[in-house]
């Protein structure tokens, strides 16, 4: 179990790793005035120390860091939760590209049963999707 305290008007922490004790500043001033402001930066702290704790102790599930993540937007002004939600999803999405190659497309559909044994109309979908999956001169 780790403990906060205000030294010097910055949130330090303190915590027992496998024996030994830890103790760490946050970085994180503690307000002068304000119970909502203090509240705030004591969160914030808290953030920060069990960022340290994990450092120290080692990794976190990503299913643990989602759920923190996930827990910090429920906080947020609900003004600003759905913005910050999107930018996450964004983040997210980096490097994923949704395009298929003609031979993924076709393989694909090929993989879908049949109605009737011989020839077939595509559907709408089918069809877009193929469209969309074609490169160069097919496009």
């Amino acid at each position: 179990m780790a403990s906060l305290t205000n030294r010097n008007g910055v949130w330090h922490g303190r915590f027992y790793h496998k024996g030994p004790e830890y103790r760490r500043s946050t970085g994180v001033a503690v307000p002068l005035r304000g119970k909502k402001a203090i509240e705030d930066s004591r969160d914030l702290a808290e953030a920060e120390l069990h960022r340290i704790m994990v450092e120290i102790k080692g990794g976190e599930s990503v299913d643990a860091l989602l759920e923190r993540l996930l827990e910090a937007l429920d906080k947020l002004p609900a003004s600003e939760q759905q913005f910050r939600r999107i930018a996450i999803a964004d983040r997210l999405r980096q490097g994923i590209t949704a395009t298929l190659t003609l031979e993924e497309a076709w393989e694909h559909i090929s993989r879908v049963p049949n109605e009737t044994a011989g020839r077939r109309n595509l559907t709408t979908d089918e069809l877009r999707k193929v469209c969309e999956a074609a490169t160069g001169d097919l496009r």
